[in-house]
Order: structure tokens, then sequence, then C-alpha cells
């Protein structure tokens, strides 16, 4: 039940982290939308300011101009943080781009610009179709407001038709551009999410087989040792029984007493000596048959029949060199070095993708020194999850030291484990 409920876990972990990542992908490309914005609102702040040296227009406009291109920038921030209110503030800074540009009358720049900002962030913060929608209307109602109008007693001249052509044919090529760049981002993102899914599945699968190996292993000891007790029990009946009617077939002759010579006496004495001494010496060696454990399966065998099995499931190369390395450090020793293997193998296959695995382990200077290096892809920066955590954990409990690194080319993880010459004896 705990393993199900630490595979159930593990399994909730990868999915959030999938969910993350989308989430930081959208995240930041709201900032670049956000970045954007903030470099088109100072354009028009300083073109807008350029234009006041060569304009005759009341100077009661020019704060309001001002304060509204301020607005307009704010409303660029808000639609990072809200999702439902995002309509009605693209609505809202629109109608500030009406205003900026309504006494403008001939000067187009300002208006193509802001609404170049408005449909990008229309199309994606607005879905697809809608926020198309939304910015060919938006295009629409500001071709259609250029036209002569008098404001404040002043008459401004509508753009001429060269202007209102390169304003239709820019607007039109920005949204197209958005929706473009907004389906590949869609694409990639699924992309991203189905290697995700990818991933965690080859990570269950291959925790699966660990634990199928693990499983096949237990069975076959237990059926080893099933199998050991039966034939101890056999042996003991059948050698028993045989024995101790030898025994009483002996016992029987002796009491005929009398009519037996002295020789005869004697060889049976001594016949029935030899048949209690064989049957203490059956026991003893049935008792010991019963409580022996095969060493096939502990230690450094047990390592290489792991490598080996997974060399087998993955393709991957693997390469084993054990140096001086006895057969055995003890349950406990064997223990870590076995699930340090595993993990790091798993790791290999599953993050680093790579295609050649190198397992080095040597006895030196009262030390277990053990390297596994592989081909991976590496990672700039190392992020340590449940697995090298519960690495790092196992090493410690044996006062053992632990080090991840990324070289040139791949992964290497490397541990020491004190080890003295005594306990091996």
């Amino acid at each position: 039940m705990l393993r199900y409920l630490k595979k159930e876990r593990v399994q909730y972990i990868n999915t959030s982290i999938t969910i993350d990542k989308m989430k930081r992908d959208k995240l930041s490309i709201y900032i670049l939308l956000f970045g954007a914005s903030l470099v088109v609102h100072l354009f028009v702040f300083f073109d807008y300011k350029f234009l006041l040296e060569s304009w005759s227009q009341p100077k009661n406009w020019h704060l309001q101009s001002y304060i509204l291109i301020l607005v307009s920038f704010l409303i660029s921030a808000l639609l990072i943080f809200t999702k439902k209110l995002r309509l009605l503030l693209l609505n809202i800074k629109f109608a500030t781009l009406v205003l900026i540009g309504y006494p403008l009358g001939e000067y187009l720049n300002i208006e193509t610009i802001l609404l170049a900002s408005i449909i990008l962030e229309a199309v994606y913060y607005i879905p697809k179709l809608y926020g198309g929608f939304l910015s060919i209307l938006f295009i629409l109602i500001t071709f259609l407001n250029q036209k002569p109008v008098t404001t404040w007693g002043v008459s401004l001249n509508k753009p001429d038709t060269h202007q209102l052509l390169f304003f239709i044919f820019t607007s039109l090529l920005i949204l197209s551009i958005a929706i473009f760049l907004k389906t590949i981002f869609k694409k990639f993102e699924d992309s991203s999410f189905n290697v995700n899914r990818l991933d965690n599945a080859v990570k269950e699968l291959t925790d699966i087989n660990l634990d199928f190996q693990n499983y096949a292993a237990a069975v076959e000891h237990e059926a080893i040792e099933k199998e050991r007790k039966r034939i101890s029990r056999e042996m003991h009946d059948i050698i028993g029984y045989t024995l101790t009617n030898q025994l009483m077939i002996i016992q029987a002759v002796l009491s005929l007493g009398e009519d037996l010579s002295p020789e005869i006496k004697k060889l049976l004495l001594q016949s029935q000596q030899q048949t209690n001494d064989g049957m203490a010496q059956a026991r003893n060696a049935l008792y010991k048959l019963r409580e022996f454990s095969p060493d096939s399966e502990v230690g450094i065998k047990l390592i290489y029949k792991l490598v080996r099995t997974f060399e087998q499931i993955t393709g991957i190369d693997i390469k084993i060199d054990f140096s001086n390395t006895p057969d055995t450090f003890g349950r406990v020793i064997d223990m870590v070095i076995y699930r340090l293997t595993q993990e790091s193998l798993t790791n290999a296959f599953r993050h680093g993708k790579a295609t050649k695995i190198s397992i080095i382990m040597a006895l030196r200077n009262e030390e277990i020194l053990i390297s596994i290096w592989d081909n991976g892809k590496g990672a700039s920066k190392i992020n340590e999850g449940i697995g090298l955590k519960g690495m790092r954990e196992r090493l410690s409990s044996i006062n053992g030291t632990f080090q991840t690194m990324t070289l040139n080319s791949g992964f290497t993880i490397r541990a020491r484990i004190p080890y003295s010459i005594k306990q091996m004896e």
C-alpha cells in the first residue's frame, strides 16, 4: 500500500511539473508581449513629443494624450494578471487608441503602432478565432474613423489614400503574423505536453520493469528456498526412516544374547555406533542444507545481473569495471550500491537519453570508490529530485558521500563509501 501511494505521489509530482512548465512557457510569452508593448508605448511617447514641436494644436490636448498613452500601457500590464477581464480591458485600450488618434488628423503613424500592439495582445490573450475577429473589427473601426473632423475649432484633415492603404496592409500583415506565431506556439505547447507525457510514461515503464526484475529475483529466490526445504524434508524422512529401521534390526539381533558369537556381537555393536553417528551427521547436514542461503544473488553478482538485464531491455551499451572489489561488502552496503546503480541507470535512460554508460568501482585506501558516467545530454543546472535525494540519503546513512557533475559530454555520479579491510575478514 505504501509503495502504491509513493508511486501515485511521484506520478502526481511529474504531472504537476509538466503543468508548471506549460504555465512558465505561457508566462514567458505574456512577458514578451508586455515588453513589446513597453517598446511601442515609449516609441509613441517620443514620437508624440517630437510631433508637438511642429504642431499647432491646443496645449490642453497634450496632457490628455500623455495620460491616455499611460493608461494604454497600464492596461497591457493588467492583461498579464487577469483572465476574465481581458476582453473588457482590450476594448478599453482600443478606446484610448481612438481618443489618442482623434486629434491627430492625417498623422496615422501613432494609431498604426498602437493598433499593432492591440492586435498582438488580442490574438494571444483571446482564443484564436475571437481574437482574430476582434482584431479585424478594431482595424475596420480605425479605418472608418479616418475622416475630416473639426475639434475645438481646429479643422483636421484625414490621411491620404497611400497612408490608408499602408495602414490596412500593415495591420493585416501584423494580424497574419500574430495568428501564425500563435498557431506555432500552440503546436509547440502541445508537442511539449506530449513529450512530457511520453517521458512520464517511459519513467513509469522503467520503474515497472525494475520492480518486475526485483519481483522476479525475489520469486526465484523464494522458489529455490522452498525447493531446498522440500528436498531437506524428504531426505530427512527417507534417511531417518531407513537408518532407524536399520538400528532397530541391529538392536533386535543383539537381543538374542548368548546365541551370538563374540565376533558377530562386536560387528553389530560397531554397526550400531556407525548408524547412530550417521543419523547425527545426516541431521546436521540436512539442517545446514535447510539454512543455507546461496550467494549468487547478492553483492557484485546481483549488480551484474541488474546491469545485463537493463542493457538487454534498453539497448544501452554498458561497460563495467569492478577492479579489486570483493564479491560482497555486506548486506547494508550491497543494497546501497545496488540502489545507487539502479537509480543511475534509470536517470541516464529517462532523463539523459544516453546510449553509453560506464560503471567503475574500486576499493582504495579503505574506501569504496564508485563512478557512473553516461553520454547523455547532461544538465547546465542540476536540480536534485526524489531519485538523487534518495541516493544522497542512502549514502549518508552509511557515512558515504555523493557528488554529481556535468562534463563536456554527459553526466557523472561519484560516490565514496568508508570500508575497511577488517570488514572483509
